[in-house]
Order: C-alpha cells, then structure tokens, then sequence
C-alpha cells in the first residue's frame, strides 16, 4: 500500500492563513468527505496538534501506537505517518498549522519557537498536561478557534494566541531547547532542513556542517546541545526512520528501497539497517507483519 500524501486544505471562502482548529466531533463529521481515510496511515504535509480533553485510546505516528489519556496533547510533525483510532470518540480539538504559518509567525514576532522534526520528537509525541497548564491551554485554544470563525480574522492576533501556545507546551515538553540562542536554533534548523532534503545522497556530517559553513565541531556541539545526540547519529536516524516508514507501510522490495535511499548495494543498505537496528530489513518487515510472532 502506498502512503498517500495528505495536503492542508485552505477555507476557499476566507484568505489563507496556513491553519484550522477543528474540534474533534466536527472532524468525526467529515469523515466521509476526506480523500483518504484517516483510520488508514497517511502522510501529512503540514503539523498537527491532537488535544485531548476526554476519554482515551491511542494514536499511530510512524508505526508506533502512543496511548493517550484525557488532559493529553500529542505532537504530529511534517512528514510524519500517522494513523486515528477513534473507537471512544475522545472530546477535543485538531489544530492544524503549516510551515508557511509558522514562516509568517516568525517574520512578525521575535519568538525563540523551535522547529519541530519527527527525528527530534518521535520520544516526545505525547505530553501530559497539569490542570493548570490544561486550563491555560483550553483558554488559548478557544480563543484561536475563535478568532478563526471570524469572516475576516485577525491573523496577527492569531499568532500571538499560537505563540503563546506553544511556548507554553514546548516549555513543558522540550525544557532543553528554551536555552538555545535565536543564532543557535536558526542553525539547527538549517541543519535539519538541509538533512531532509539531502538524506537520499548524503549522509556524511562534515558535508552538512560545510554547506552550513561551520566546523564539523560545531555542528556536533549543537545537535548534543539540543537532543544529546551527534550529527551523524541524526543523520542516521532519520535514514532508519524513512526505510522503517516505507517498509511497515508501504511494503516495498529491500532492494528498492536500498537504492531510493541512496545504498548503491542491497547489501551496504542490509549491513546499515542491522547495525541500526539489530535487525535485518526483511526481519524487520516481517514483525511488523506478524505482531504475534
């Protein structure tokens, strides 16, 4: 099964302003109007946010399934695989935003957002929230949702609130990279984006840090700093993590998959995937297949 792409859609009625705020039982609503079905994995082309007020079941992100509980945000980046199981109808909303709206926010508010990536937060993807936070959170969210029904909405206003929003849930979930330097969090940023445009054909650190015109060192020093791993280990990771995606989802040949990445060998893919994951490709294909065996 190929995973399919799912774009943002823009309200045709309003100009774009790059995000929506659903709540979850309009989203069940519309179900049967959606290209693809969302209980089935897609990849999304734009961030998501999933607030949990009530009830609990579980969400898949790149074929994992996180459990979640009432009072409980979960975090879906670009390029993500993910899959909705709805069997208890949990009350909440959908917050959807792309990376054109987070490139306006920027340009208007100084703001020390970080970029997020599924290779940073694929540990993180849930967040438990406090009664305080929760209470905060609820209040921001309705007021976004409110200024979005508005027939001409106010968009500054709209990123103030979603700043806010998520300086206070990134407070909580990522506390470490709050301490970055704005100089520091462009570059990492540089980093990634360069990393996910250049996975397919370049997976040698010193290549990225000279593209950043920066020293092998320091790209280190940065990526330790914000997630405790070095370059070459992100680099790495988010090799594993696409071969894992298009092997568990979209079930393709080891030996296709080995010369997409950029492996002119199956076996020098083979070898990298084992050390990696202590598996082999075809291993790996099959537990995912067979869960029970």
């Amino acid at each position: 099964m190929m995973i399919p792409n799912i774009q943002f859609e823009h309200n045709e009625d309003k100009p774009p302003l790059y995000i929506d705020i659903l709540e979850l039982g309009e989203f069940y609503q519309r179900f049967g109007t959606l290209h693809s079905p969302p209980y089935e994995p897609h990849r999304i082309k734009f961030h998501g946010l999933l607030y949990i007020i009530e009830a609990q079941g579980s969400h898949f992100i790149d074929f994992v399934s996180h459990q979640y509980q009432a009072s409980r945000c979960i975090f879906v980046n670009k390029d993500q695989v993910q899959s909705f199981n709805f069997t208890s109808k949990p009350k909440g909303y959908l917050i959807l935003f792309t990376d054109d709206f987070l490139n306006n926010l920027r340009s208007n508010i100084r703001t020390s957002l970080f970029p997020q990536t599924g290779v940073l937060t694929s540990n993180s993807a849930t967040l438990n929230l406090s009664p305080t936070l929760m209470d905060s959170c609820s209040a921001l969210i309705s007021e976004i949702a409110s200024e979005l029904s508005r027939q001409e909405s106010d968009i500054l206003l709209v990123q103030m609130l979603f700043t806010s929003l998520l300086l206070k849930l990134n407070r909580e979930r990522l506390p470490q990279q709050s301490q970055l330097s704005e100089r520091h969090q462009t570059q990492f940023n540089q980093f990634i984006q360069l990393l996910a445009q250049g996975y397919t054909n370049n997976r040698d650190a010193n290549s990225y840090a000279a593209l950043m015109n920066i020293t092998y060192k320091t790209l280190n020093q940065l990526c330790k700093q914000v997630c405790n791993k070095t370059a070459k280990q992100l680099i790495d990771a988010h090799v594993i993590l696409e071969a894992k995606r298009q092997l568990a989802v979209e079930q393709v040949q080891v030996q296709q998959l080995a010369f997409s990445l950029g492996f002119n060998e199956v076996t020098n893919f083979i070898k990298y995937f084992k050390r990696h994951t202590s598996q082999t490709p075809s291993q790996f294909k099959s537990a995912i297949n067979n869960p029970s065996h």
